[in-house]
């Protein structure tokens, strides 16, 4: 399959979950560079690594129960603070949501790939434990928190207009 060249399509995603899969002990960066290798740009490469396990997972969350996403994941940066950025605004995240649910209705990828992506993620694992210990999913939350500091420069970040217009006003 020839890398992506244009906005990202089904076949995309399916072809960077089958190279994050195939590596998936190394590090984020290392994933990523794999994805660049590829033919993925720089920051859709960091986003794919940091969003297409959860945004495929998500629909299978919901059929879980969980009612409830964050619209927002914490973000870590190197200086080791914490800021969000909108998950609408991350077009890999959004991508993989429709993949996941095409994936549910028809099988639109390998199952054993989609699963192996899919229990990689933190949320799945929560929703492991708590169904294993009992508990019902029906209406649970969840949320996305990328801790390894690499991502940060990578994530979509949309700026309100006041933060553009105090941008501008400093020297």
């Amino acid at each position: 399959m020839n890398p992506p060249t244009r906005g990202l399509t089904q076949e995309d995603l399916i072809f960077a979950a089958r190279i994050i899969v195939t590596a998936a002990s190394d590090t984020d960066e290392a994933l990523a560079s794999r994805l660049v290798e590829a033919g993925f740009s720089e920051g859709s490469a960091y986003r794919l690594v940091a969003f297409l396990p959860d945004g495929l997972a998500r629909p299978f969350l919901r059929e879980l129960g969980v009612s409830t996403f964050a619209k927002a994941a914490s973000v870590r940066d190197t200086d080791d603070r914490w800021f969000e950025v909108q998950l609408a605004d991350q077009p890999e995240y959004l991508a993989a949501i429709q993949l996941g649910e095409a994936h549910l209705r028809a099988e639109a990828m390998d199952h054993d790939l989609y699963k192996a992506l899919i229990s990689s993620t933190a949320t799945l694992s929560a929703a492991d434990k708590a169904i294993a210990a009992g508990h019902d999913l029906k209406g649970a939350s969840v949320a996305i928190a990328l801790n390894s500091t690499c991502h940060a420069p990578h994530v979509v970040r949309k700026r309100s207009w006041i933060q553009r217009f105090v941008a501008a006003l400093k020297p």
